[in-house]
């Protein structure tokens, strides 16, 4: 418990709280991953279970992609809540895989939707964030705190 696992990792103690952060990962080096700023984030508001980080320790931009994928949806489907935070920007982060990720767990009732309010093309999501009464926000901040407001509805 209170460890990040990356992509290709395990998890030790399967019975713990998790988050598993999903969005966009940048396409190249020159768009810095947000990850670590909500692992940060989620911390500072008291978040203590684990939390799986699809990107490679290191270099997160170095992977298998069947291998990686396959990680990604056992661990989308352990995790306790799914946090998306999309940046969205057309150009070096798309968020199209996040868009599928989104709509496989619309009703799994484990997951909050962040993005900033600059973020493009992102109507849609809302829109169905409000149909099925999903929690959304505009700050990692706010994401993060009801992330883990919930955490502790979960398991208290």
């Amino acid at each position: 418990m209170n460890q990040e696992i990356y992509a290709l990792e395990s998890q030790e103690d399967n019975d713990c709280l998790s988050i598993f952060l999903a969005g966009p990962t940048p396409r190249d080096h020159s768009s810095p991953s947000w990850r670590p700023g909500m692992i940060k984030t989620l911390r500072d508001a008291g978040f203590t279970g684990d939390i799986f980080v699809p990107e490679k320790r290191g270099d997160y931009l170095s992977y298998e992609y069947g291998t990686h994928t396959r990680w990604e949806v056992e661990y989308l489907n352990k995790a306790t809540l799914i946090l998306f935070w999309i940046p969205r920007d057309l150009e070096s982060m798309p968020a199209f895989t996040s868009n599928i990720e989104f709509g496989e767990f619309l009703h799994s009732g484990k997951i909050i939707l962040g993005y900033p309010e600059w973020a493009k093309k992102m109507r849609y999501l809302k829109e169905r964030c409000i149909m099925h009464d999903i929690q959304y926000f505009h700050t990692m901040e706010e994401l993060a705190n009801c992330a883990v407001k919930e955490s502790n509805f979960l398991f208290n």
